[in-house]
């Protein structure tokens, strides 16, 4: 599965650019895409979707964590 991530609670779309502040990742299953998130952001505060077509907004899910 794809997802991405982001440091923060901005909506989508709304989030911060750079680097540091986004993640792409994919991996079987939500909860291994949770924990890499937690490695990178051991503070909890980021948003985290699964998505099936990056360029449509329409095929963003949030995952909760």
């Amino acid at each position: 599965m794809d997802f991405y991530a982001y440091r923060g609670n901005a909506d989508l779309g709304q989030e911060k650019l750079g680097t540091d502040n986004r993640a792409m990742l994919h991996y079987k299953t939500n909860g291994e895409a949770v924990r890499r998130c937690l490695k990178k952001w051991p503070d909890n505060i980021f948003r985290l979707y699964s998505y099936t077509n990056f360029y449509n907004d329409k095929t963003f899910k949030e995952i909760e964590h």
